[in-house]
């Protein structure tokens, strides 16, 4: 009776932990949710003519471009094709013909694409899939670290440091690297509850994810969760075989069955990409190449003090003085987060949060271009992976071995050791911090203004985790006031950058459409860029006028030429 009576608890603070995430995504995205607005960034309008005379709407983030001028455009040829009963393998009206079924930004074959096109307009699934696919992510990822033993605070730490972390803000209104990176827990879930249970259905599922998660769009990301997957399967491999006295293989088979049915499913997707790659003016980089798109060093602060360099939306648009683009540095994942990680990779009494804190280190070596991308480097299609897009991965790595630290810190109250531990871990990384700022004495003179207020910040989220350690004896509220903590510290850095308009800015008609839609012959338009962008790449096709130019990641080399 008591253990039935345990397991219902369990049951209850599972789902009011996994309320809590379905919460934070819906309060995080609470502006874009609400009737009659999209997740796009309308403000550009007010820049572009002909509708700098119409559209008065503020640009909220000059930074987003890519969404109006490609993304949405794509998006709306999809959902309005799906809508009138066809399904659409080209799109006419961009590049003088183009090639939809190979072009994996379009995401034509990803499954809630077309579930949505039969409920919602294109405007309005944006901000709905993109709560979707954060509760999705989040919500796996709880279960996850579940399934690891974790008890549930900790895990509701790591899913919600996961969930809500910078690599997702600041591309959460380019659908495609959502839409292929929060699966990536979706299939470890799948993988580890198929080891634990001895089961086949659930590996089956996981390859299933991982299918879907190639058909999402973004293939450099599918590759790398196929990669993170083996890693894990090579580690369990090696430590149930240590374990039991003798060589087990079904962790590699299962991790290998995954990658078969996930690379089945989206050979539908894979195989004309691969064919227009070769047409494409894509190629793959020589290693010097490759190296070149690894992360800054100094941009390693980022990970705990996210706008050292600027913001775009906080500050002044321009006064950005980092050596990267902010969205492709962005990984941020708590200021209390991180710390966590290292201090797990250093003491964590259970094994997986050692090896999710050395798998995090690793990768850092990697993305910041050690000797290890070497290696990397011999990995079949591994050079068309950017070095700064595996930064996505820290996150992942990050959180979880994040959650084993918030377990550990507060597990046993007799070690006293282990509050010098974390401090000794913040003393490093202020360390650090001091480096880079003297190492960049003039840049952080000039931009003092801005970056004081964010150092203030960090010292106040630190000190205030630091406080809730005094609740040495009481190991659930510590853990509640650091997720609380954490929550709070997310949401107020993340809210601000995504804006989210009324659709009644969602590219109106003007006296230039109008014109062009009178004459219903066939005809291309050619927009002549002067000093004001006019249109923009792709645009006229929300219109149904057909253009020369446009834009897509693989243009055919002859059209580029």
């Amino acid at each position: 009776m008591r253990t039935l009576i345990s397991r219902l608890k369990n049951k209850r603070v599972d789902c009011l932990c996994m309320g809590v995430l379905i919460l934070a995504a819906a309060i995080f995205l609470a502006e874009a949710l609400q009737p009659g607005h999209t997740l796009l960034p309308l403000g550009l309008e007010r820049g572009i003519a002909p509708w700098y005379k119409q559209v008065s709407l503020p640009n909220e983030n000059l930074l987003l471009s890519d969404p109006f001028y490609v993304f949405y455009p794509r998006r709306q040829f999809l959902f309005e094709a799906l809508q009138n009963g066809h399904f659409p393998l080209w799109m006419p009206d961009i590049l003088n013909g183009h090639p939809l079924v190979g072009d994996v930004l379009a995401q034509i074959f990803y499954p809630p694409n077309i579930l949505a096109a039969l409920f919602m307009s294109a405007g309005r699934s944006l901000p709905v899939l993109a709560w979707f696919h954060l509760v999705l992510t989040g919500v796996a990822l709880y279960g996850f670290l579940r399934l690891l033993r974790l008890p549930p605070m900790p895990a509701l730490f790591g899913a919600l440091a996961w969930m809500l972390n910078g690599n997702m803000v600041v591309w959460l209104e380019n659908p495609y690297r959502l839409s292929t990176l929060c699966w990536l827990p979706v299939v470890f879930l799948a993988y580890e509850f198929g080891l634990q249970r001895r089961q086949l259905w659930p590996t089956l599922l996981g390859g299933l994810c991982y299918g879907i998660s190639i058909l999402g769009g973004h293939v450099q990301f599918a590759l790398c969760i196929g990669g993170a997957l083996g890693v894990y399967a090579v580690i369990r491999m090696l430590i149930d075989s240590r374990e039991v006295g003798r060589f087990v293989s079904h962790p590699l088979t299962d991790a290998v069955l995954i990658g078969v049915i996930g690379a089945g499913i989206g050979a539908i997707q894979l195989l004309p990409m691969l064919e227009l790659t070769s047409l494409s003016h894509r190629t793959s980089s020589t290693l010097e190449g490759w190296l070149q798109s690894r992360l800054p060093l100094m941009h390693l602060v980022g990970l705990w003090l996210p706008d050292f360099f600027g913001h775009p939306v906080r500050y002044e648009y321009g006064s950005y003085w980092g050596s990267a683009n902010y969205a492709e540095v962005a990984a941020y994942y708590g200021a209390l987060a991180l710390p966590l990680s290292l201090f797990a990779t250093a003491r964590s009494p259970q094994k997986y949060g050692r090896i999710f804190g050395i798998s995090l280190l690793l990768m850092l070596l990697i993305i910041l271009g050690s000797p290890l991308v070497a290696l990397l480097g011999w990995i079949p299609w591994m050079r068309y992976v950017r070095l700064r897009n595996l930064l996505a991965l820290v996150p992942f790595f990050g959180s979880i071995a994040a959650a084993f630290g918030l377990h550990t810190l507060f597990q046993d109250a007799a070690d006293r050791r282990k509050p010098w531990i974390l401090l000794l871990v913040l003393l490093l990384l202020a360390g650090f911090t001091v480096w880079i700022g003297i190492s960049n004495q003039n840049k952080v003179t000039e931009n003092w203004a801005t970056i004081a207020p964010q150092l203030g910040r960090l010292a106040i989220l630190w000190l205030l985790g630091l406080l809730a350690l005094l609740l040495w004896q009481r190991p659930r509220l510590g853990q509640l006031l650091w997720t609380l903590i954490l929550i709070v510290d997310l949401l107020q850095w993340g809210m601000v950058f995504n804006p989210a308009p009324s659709m009644d800015h969602l590219y109106p008609e003007n006296e230039v459409t109008t014109w062009l839609k009178q004459d219903p012959s066939l005809y291309r338009v050619l927009p002549l860029q002067t000093s004001r962008v006019i249109f923009g790449p792709d645009v006229l096709s929300v219109f149904n006028l057909h253009e020369t130019g446009g834009y897509s990641s693989l243009m055919l080399k002859r059209t580029q030429e």
